[in-house]
């Protein structure tokens, strides 16, 4: 009967059954982290079913393709708390550089932001939607008008 085991499991890996054997092994970057654990789990899967009928020298390729599954997944969870940790400082840097984290205005005239140590006025529009200072441009002696977002501002 161990005969018959050992043909069955050279005959799966012929038809490439093993997935997680060196011999059918595929891109990695197309399967993503969960490719790897669940050919983990199926190689350990399979070593359970044809333990009592493979060589010692086929059991142990199984055992080190599943330390290499093993090790891969390891490699990416550690790749992925990077890029979360990586996320976090970004969010953070765009949270603190947001409009509320600027300079405030300290007043408005004619429909236009002042702010303290500045005489120029600023588009409220651009300010407050982008938290951008934009500094307005005199029309005439009623209007003003904002380079970046085309408001005409005034009375």
């Amino acid at each position: 009967m161990a005969g018959c085991g050992r043909t069955l499991f050279c005959a799966s890996i012929a038809r490439g059954e093993l997935h997680g054997s060196s011999r059918v092994r595929r891109n990695r970057s197309s399967h993503g982290h969960h490719s790897t654990i669940n050919n983990s789990i199926s190689i350990v899967s399979r070593l359970r079913e044809i333990s009592k009928n493979i060589s010692e020298a086929e059991f142990k390729n199984l055992l080190a393709d599943l330390s290499n599954e093993l090790a891969d997944a390891k490699l990416q969870m550690a790749e992925l708390k990077e890029e979360v940790a990586k996320l976090k400082s970004e969010n953070m840097a765009l949270k603190a550089s947001g409009p509320e984290a600027k300079e405030k205005p300290t007043g408005a005239q004619w429909g236009c932001y002042k702010f303290a140590n500045d005489d120029g006025l600023y588009c409220t529009g651009c300010y407050d939607s982008k938290g951008m200072k934009s500094r307005t441009n005199r029309v005439n002696s009623r209007f003003r008008s904002c380079p970046v977002c085309k408001a005409r501002i005034g009375s």
